[in-house]
């Protein structure tokens, strides 16, 4: 990794609930496409341009966010990613074990195109990408990968948000960068638009105790009625080439009101043997040999209407599934089988009760996979709505 000066100064991590970037909607005056914008550095390869400013170059006409400026990151066949990254002020680093929440808009454009290395013709770089957050640790020379977007393929912006914990240290310098979508064989020439990043806000970790304390971040899934997002607090954990899951209702003809607040989650598993999957790392990590309770409302839609990728016609992914509940080490790891539910047949809410006790180790993070009925000679297309879960130390 290419850091040069930057970052020539000594680790000195402080506890602050609230880090605010400099210019979170990458401000400029005077538009020259491969200059960076105030208090950003190109932390990419030396061998590549830093990336643009935008609107106005590589054919990029999308209107900011937030301001009047953002960023194109890209993503190139030989490997190599845009990244940019910022050195955090001196009283507010981030620090290991804690828990941060943040909200960044992200788009993609299907015009921008690049000069080819001779400088003779233009190349589309067109493909979407992901992008990528991580923690840098300039004392340690140390980097950790903290979070990963879905892949952004739509032109409009939406605002993605991030929970995550640095695990191994603290960091002094955060970066953000383009990551191969991975829909093809391998890399591809692809962008990302990146615009208004939000404060970096320290959540909380309460001393949990038997039956007073729910370990699970947003667990009523609330969000905005969307197709293929993931809600605040949660990750897709799914293959980046499937969708990730939604949030439900108003999507594929689901229409079940929530059992608790506006909405929920509904995941899938298909006929090409791919499932949906969600995750978060909890408040508190689950201890080996304690006993834990999760307590979830559950249902099937009846008409889950969505296109097959097998055969390319539009089917209904009704057949009654599984919820799956996987405890990890890492982010999306599926560790330890946790619990499991019967096949879910009911149209409307019902609630189902697990009592659990990790056998093979403490876990960080807790995973919700959607499963395929095993009695079955091949993978079924199914549905399975979530909503109003709770993970709690069990009571004595």
């Amino acid at each position: 990794m290419l850091l040069g000066n930057l970052f020539l100064l000594t680790l000195n991590i402080h506890a602050q609930d609230t880090i605010f970037l400099q210019n979170p909607s990458f401000e400029i005056s005077t538009v020259n496409c491969n200059e960076m914008p105030h208090a950003w550095e190109h932390c990419g390869s030396s061998t590549e341009l830093p990336p643009s400013i935008q609107p106005g170059c590589l054919g990029v006409s999308q209107a900011a966010f937030d301001g009047e400026r953002y960023m194109s990151l890209v993503t190139r066949k030989n490997e190599n990613i845009d990244r940019i990254c910022q050195v955090l002020p001196e009283d507010s680093r981030l620090q290991k074990d804690s828990l941060y929440t943040m909200r960044v808009y992200l788009a993609h454009s299907r015009d921008l195109r690049m000069a080819g290395s001779d400088q003779k013709w233009k190349k589309w770089y067109n493909e979407p990408a992901a992008l990528r957050i991580a923690g840098y640790n300039s004392a340690a020379n140390a980097v950790e990968l903290l979070a990963v977007s879905p892949v952004i393929d739509h032109e409009d912006w939406i605002g993605y948000d991030f929970t995550f914990s640095p695990e191994h240290r603290g960091y002094d310098v955060i970066l953000f960068e383009a990551y191969f979508s991975w829909y093809g064989s391998g890399a591809a020439n692809g962008n990302l638009l990146i615009d208004s990043i939000s404060p970096i806000i320290k959540i909380s970790m309460t001393e949990f105790t038997a039956g007073k304390n729910n370990m699970l971040f947003n667990p009523s899934f609330e969000g905005k009625q969307q197709c293929c997002i993931v809600p605040k607090g949660w990750v897709n954990c799914g293959l980046a080439i499937e969708s990730p899951p939604d949030i439900q209702p108003g999507s594929f003809g689901v229409r079940l009101p929530a059992t608790d607040g506006k909405t929920y989650l509904g995941m899938v598993a298909r006929d090409n043997n791919s499932v949906e999957m969600v995750g978060q790392r909890l408040k508190a990590p689950l201890v080996h040999g304690t006993s834990y309770v999760v307590e979830v409302s559950l249902a099937r839609a009846e008409n889950f209407l969505s296109f097959s990728r097998m055969t390319g016609d539009e089917v209904y992914y009704s057949e009654p599934i599984k919820l799956q509940i996987w405890g990890g080490k890492k982010a999306c790891e599926k560790s330890e089988l946790l619990a499991e539910s019967p096949l879910i047949t009911n149209s409307t809410w019902e609630r189902y009760k697990f009592s659990f006790k990790p056998e093979n180790g403490d876990y960080k993070y807790l995973m919700l996979m959607a499963s395929y009925n095993e009695n079955k000679s091949h993978p079924q297309n199914g549905n399975i709505l979530i909503d109003k879960i709770s993970l709690e130390v069990a009571p004595n």
